[in-house]
């Protein structure tokens, strides 16, 4: 009876044993994978922003919001007007491009698929001037103004100070 608990204790061993050098072969054989899984998943948002002239705008701020996550990521665009989000996972994005002197450009929703490597070229129109004049003098008195006024004649012309 020994010699039947012996055998069956044997037998489940190397059944174990062999259990276990197949799963390192699998686990090793992942290993050797010509290209990395997460490269088939992950994807890329890129793209060139020019104004409305077709010239290519420099130095843009591109920020990239990860809509269901909230998580922001930045880029500048190069001296060719390029930029470029790498290894970005399938969510919906927004995206937005700004530079002084220029109207902010966004894209609200881009759905971003499995693997998928998308272009998008904003296009940003010069923004309106608007100038602020700061003045750190007091106005002269309504005396003084009234009095100016009250001396000129016939086209005369003074400056009052």
């Amino acid at each position: 009876m020994e010699d039947r608990m012996m055998k069956g204790r044997n037998e489940t061993g190397r059944l174990l044993s062999s259990m276990l050098v197949a799963g390192l072969t699998i686990l090793l054989g992942f290993t050797q994978l010509p290209a990395p899984l997460h490269a088939q998943v992950l994807g890329s948002i890129n793209g060139t922003v020019t104004d409305e002239t077709g010239a290519v705008v420099p130095g843009a701020r591109v920020v990239l919001t990860d809509i269901g996550t909230g998580q922001v990521r930045e880029a500048a665009t190069s001296g060719e007007g390029f930029f470029e989000f790498p290894y970005l996972p399938p969510h919906q994005y927004s995206l937005t491009t700004s530079l002084k002197g220029f109207e902010e450009f966004k894209y609200s929703s881009l759905i971003l698929e499995v693997g998928q490597h998308m272009t998008v070229n904003p296009t940003l129109r010069l923004g309106s001037v608007t100038q602020t004049v700061q003045v750190n003098s007091t106005p002269p008195s309504p005396s003084r103004q009234a009095r100016c006024r009250s001396k000129l004649t016939h086209g005369e012309s003074r400056t009052c100070l």
